[in-house]
């Protein structure tokens, strides 16, 4: 019963506590049927709630994780991706729905450099956690991509937390 509704569960607490104290009217036979259908259809239908983490809590180990564009500089994106690959405490989801919580990087690019940080939210919008400001420029240890350097500290900070 991991992932049943609240009112699922309720509604059948309710009805066994009716059966067991006997106090089940005769007419209502139809109607309890009735009820019961219409709760596991909406059982069925109602998608498994998302986890919410608190602000300030890690996502557990093995949470999806979906990187949100960074508008103009997205080019980020598949850095980030790698970063969390590499570290292997969460895996990638390919789509928001899909997700656990969101990581949002927040970027501005100025010539050769990268400056930003990461927001982790929850599915709701709240943040959950933010990062430092990170600034990376292009240079040889990096394989000259400010975006490449940016991925890997941000990869060292999700690590460290």
């Amino acid at each position: 019963m991991k992932n049943v509704p609240h009112f699922w569960m309720m509604a059948m607490a309710a009805t066994l506590l009716m059966f067991s104290c006997g106090s089940k009217p005769e007419a209502a036979g139809d109607a309890a049927a009735t009820t019961e259908a219409a709760i596991a259809a909406a059982a069925e239908a109602a998608p498994p709630a998302k986890p919410v983490f608190a602000a300030g809590a890690r996502p557990a180990k093995g949470s999806k994780v979906y990187i949100a564009p960074a508008g103009k500089a997205n080019k980020v994106g598949a850095h980030l991706s790698n970063a969390i690959n590499t570290e292997g405490y969460w895996s990638i989801s390919g789509s928001q729905d899909e997700a656990d919580f969101i990581l949002q990087p927040v970027i501005q690019e100025k010539g050769m450099a990268v400056n930003g940080y990461v927001l982790l939210k929850n599915q709701d919008g709240s943040t959950i956690m933010q990062s430092p400001n990170f600034k990376a420029i292009s240079f040889a240890g990096n394989g000259f991509s400010a975006w490449r350097g940016f991925g890997v500290q941000v990869g060292k900070w999700l690590k460290s937390n």
